[in-house]
C-alpha cells in the first residue's frame, strides 16, 4: 500500500531541517499529504500553580498570560515559515498545518496514529523544552505507526535509496519489514545486514531476500561479526562503510523499561546515527 500521509513534526529549530527535508522528499516522490504538527502545551509553570494555593495562583496569571501570548506569536512564526517552505516546494494544495495543544487532551501518539509514515528528530516540535513529552522512542512504541528519526544535519533522500535492514530474524525487525514495505519500493538496494558469531541458516537467509525481491527490490545479504561498540556500534558501521542512505529497524524487541535501565541496541542507535532510522515496534 502506498503512502498517503505523512506527518513530520517541525519547530524551526536547526535540528529539525532535516526531518523536514526528508518530509519533503517523500511526499514529492509518493504523492502523499504532508502535516506538518508543532506539539506544544502545559508549560512548567501552569504545572507548578496546579498545586500552588488559590492567591498564589491568581499572582501568576498574569506572568501566565504573557507566557501564553508568546507562545501564541512563535506559533505563529513556525506556521509561516512550514507555509513558506511548502509554497517554495510546490506542496502548498497537498499539506497542512497543526497546531497540537496538550491543554485539549490530545497527545502526539494519538495523532500519528491516522498517518501512515511520521517523521521527527530527536528533540522535536516543542517551543520550550518543557512542553515535549513524547520522544521519537515513545511516540513509535504508543502509536502502532512507522516512524523515520531524522539526524541533526540536513539530509537529502535520493532518487534511489541504499538501505541497510538491521534483520535477526524475530518479530520486530519483521514487522519493521512490513511496515517499511511502502518505503523500501522506493530503494535502489537493499543490504540485508546480520550481526552475530555465525551467519544465520540459509533458509532465513533466502527467505528475507526472497520477500524482498518480490516487492522488485535489489537485495543483498550481509553479515557482520560484533565489534567494539557492540550490535548497534557494528550496524552504525557498517551504514557508514556502505555509505548507507537509510536503516530499517525494529524497535525495542525487548521492553523499553529493560533497553532503558540494562541499554540496547534500539536506545544506543537513536542517541548515536547520523543517518535516517525507519523503525516501527
Amino acid at each position: 500500500m502506498a503512502v498517503k500521509r505523512i506527518l513530520v513534526v517541525y519547530s524551526n529549530e536547526a535540528g529539525q531541517s532535516g526531518a523536514l527535508q526528508i518530509a519533503v522528499d517523500l511526499a514529492r516522490r509518493t504523492g502523499a499529504q504532508l502535516s506538518g504538527v508543532v506539539v506544544r502545551g502545559p508549560t512548567e509553570l501552569e504545572d507548578q500553580m496546579a498545586r500552588q494555593s488559590a492567591i498564589t495562583r491568581r499572582l501568576s496569571r498574569g506572568l501566565l498570560q504573557v507566557l501564553k501570548e508568546r507562545d501564541e506569536e512563535t506559533t505563529g512564526d513556525i506556521r509561516t515559515v512550514f507555509e513558506t517552505r511548502m509554497t517554495a516546494e510546490g506542496l502548498t494544495a497537498r499539506s497542512d498545518f497543526i497546531d497540537l495543544n496538550w491543554r485539549r487532551g490530545i497527545a502526539l501518539a494519538e495523532l500519528a496514529r491516522s498517518y501512515d509514515l511520521v517523521i521527527m528528530g530527536r528533540r522535536a516540535g516543542d517551543i520550550g523544552a518543557e512542553y515535549f513529552r513524547e520522544g521519537p522512542d515513545e511516540v513509535a512504541l504508543s502509536s502502532g505507526r512507522p516512524l523515520i528519526l531524522a539526524p541533526l544535519e540536513r539530509v537529502a533522500m535520493p532518487e534511489r535509496l541504499h538501505a541497510v535492514l538491521a534483520w535477526d530474524g524475530k518479530r520486530a525487525a519483521a514487522r519493521a519489514v512490513g511496515d517499511a514495505i511502502h518505503v523500501l519500493e522506493l530503494c535502489g538496494r537493499i543490504s540485508v545486514l546480520s550481526v552475530g558469531d555465525a551467519p544465520p541458516a540459509p533458509a532465513e537467509d533466502e527467505g528475507i531476500v526472497r520477500l524482498l525481491q518480490a516487492h522488485g527490490i535489489e537485495a543483498e545479504r550481509l553479515h557482520r561479526h560484533e565489534v567494539e561498540g557492540g550490535i548497534s556500534g557494528t550496524i552504525l558501521m557498517t551504514c557508514h562503510d556502505l555509505r548507507a542512505d537509510l536503516l530499517i529497524m525494529g524497535a525495542y524487541q525487548h521492553s523499553k523499561l529493560r533497553a532503558e535501565f540494562l541499554g540496547g541496541p534500539t536506545r544506543d542507535i537513536l542517541e548515536d546515527a547520523d543517518l535516517p532510522v525507519f523503525m516501527s515496534h
